[in-house]
């Protein structure tokens, strides 16, 4: 839960693959399903949920996978 004028800073891999992630950290079983989505449908998830969004920043090709970050704040 955000407070009203609470910010938001949200980082994450994008991309427009799903898939489902059997081993965790350790060789431990696991059973995870991973989406990843473009910059802009993340932008709209967040409006969706009443933020603001205020940057977006694609992190740069030397970064070993795609990603971007977001700011967004509530507004009063």
């Amino acid at each position: 839960m955000i407070a009203p004028s609470g910010s938001l800073m949200l980082g994450g891999h994008v991309g427009d693959s799903t898939y489902v992630k059997t081993e965790g950290y350790g060789g431990l079983p696991m059973r995870v399903l991973f989406a990843r989505r473009s910059p802009e449908t993340y932008a709209h998830l967040l409006r969706d949920a009443g933020l603001v969004v205020d940057a977006t920043v694609a992190l740069g090709p030397d970064y070993p996978a795609s990603g971007a970050i977001w700011l967004a704040h509530k507004p009063v």
